[in-house]
């Protein structure tokens, strides 16, 4: 599926709100449920949709309920890359010392790493 289609179809599904899993849409709107490709598309969408640009989430937070593994797991089984955030503030890194724990628990996998700020003043903090 070429980027302008991909674009085009998934402003029509929000539009319409059709939901569904959040990385198993793709099926819906490429009419290609067989996952195999037709020799001019690329892509691991774990038997969705194939599409000729990488498809990329850069904003994914770690819980209790989704750990770094989860994510890796995830982006290996849908050809999707991650981008892991955390939050600078309050509740998430406070200091420079959060900031080095959350760095080593994430940069050893395969996903992009960024900080989303959440409070005026933050980088004095770091």
């Amino acid at each position: 599926m070429d980027r302008k289609t991909f674009i085009k179809t998934t402003g029509i599904i929000l539009a319409g709100g059709i939901t569904g899993n959040a990385y198993g849409t793709a099926s819906v709107f490429a009419g290609n449920n067989s996952g195999n490709n037709s020799g001019n598309e690329t892509g691991n969408n774990s038997g969705n949709a194939t599409f000729d640009f990488p498809l990329t989430d850069l904003h994914v937070h770690r819980s209790d309920k989704q750990t770094i593994e989860d994510i890796v797991a995830l982006s290996e089984a849908t050809g999707i890359k991650f981008g892991v955030m955390e939050n600078v503030a309050p509740w998430g890194i406070r200091n420079d010392d959060d900031l080095k724990t959350y760095l080593d628990a994430v940069t050893p996998y395969p996903v992009y790493v960024g900080l989303q700020p959440m409070s005026p003043g933050w980088t004095k903090n770091l």
